[in-house]
């Protein structure tokens, strides 16, 4: 369970209940909450229940679907689904999620968007773009931001963390990574104004990463959508 601008926002739902003995993590199951006295996302709990994925497959999309039913009132039907249009060069993620139990759904959903060309790591040859006047609070591992926030630039791939902060609305959220030697550019767009945001970079990948609130009283639903688009310079 967290905070952010005074809100609680529980990324584990119900395991801070102390009535509770399980929680939900959409997507995966119902656990038991034995493991301390806060969730932490890398500690293994016993999984009492496993939600299951029916999948179709499509000319031009995949979708997964997941009705997950429990004896503790969390119940969901979620719908993700991966969209290639034809003649053009893009994903786009769509998901809908309608709480079908007896509690209140309240968490996050996020991507993690780890991103290199060609398993390049983090380095000069990479910039990335910010459809807005991006602030972050922590400047480590070789990042450099311009002074209107528009752009990061990167001296290496040594790790770097922060909360990142400035998105005014849905328009403006969106980023744009470029590598300049090979000429390729992925830009990712939001539907949603982020709830949050945050920055990761290492080795492995540059991330920026939007977090959408979600918050549904039983038989509520809602729909948000993620875009890809890729493109060569030269």
């Amino acid at each position: 369970i967290e905070k952010y601008g005074g809100e609680t926002i529980e990324l584990a739902v119900g395991y801070n209940d102390a009535s509770a003995e399980a929680f939900r993590k959409s997507g995966s199951g119902v656990y038991t909450t034995s493991g301390g006295r806060f969730y932490h996302f890398g500690w293994l709990y016993q999984p009492l229940a496993k939600f299951s994925w029916e999948t179709d497959v499509h000319a031009s999309f995949i979708e997964f679907r997941q009705k997950a039913r429990s004896s503790f009132g969390w119940s969901y039907d979620y719908v993700k689904r991966l969209v290639l249009p034809p003649g053009e060069s893009s994903l786009i993620i769509e998901h809908e999620l309608r709480n079908v139990g007896e509690k209140r759904l309240a968490s996050e959903h996020y991507n993690h968007n780890f991103i290199l060309v060609d398993r390049i790591p983090p380095g000069p040859g990479y910039e990335l773009e910010f459809g807005f006047p991006a602030v972050l609070e922590r400047k480590e591992g070789g990042l450099c931001l311009s002074n209107d926030g528009r752009i990061a630039s990167f001296s290496g791939p040594a790790t770097a963390s922060s909360p990142l902060s400035g998105c005014p609305d849905a328009q403006s959220c969106h980023f744009t990574l470029r590598h300049k030697p090979s000429g390729m550019e992925i830009s990712i767009l939001e539907s949603e104004a982020p709830f949050r945001q945050a920055f990761y970079k290492s080795q492995y990948g540059i991330c920026p990463e939007s977090f959408v609130r979600i918050d549904l009283a039983p038989g509520e639903m809602m729909k948000w959508t993620r875009i890809y688009h890729f493109k060569a310079l030269h």
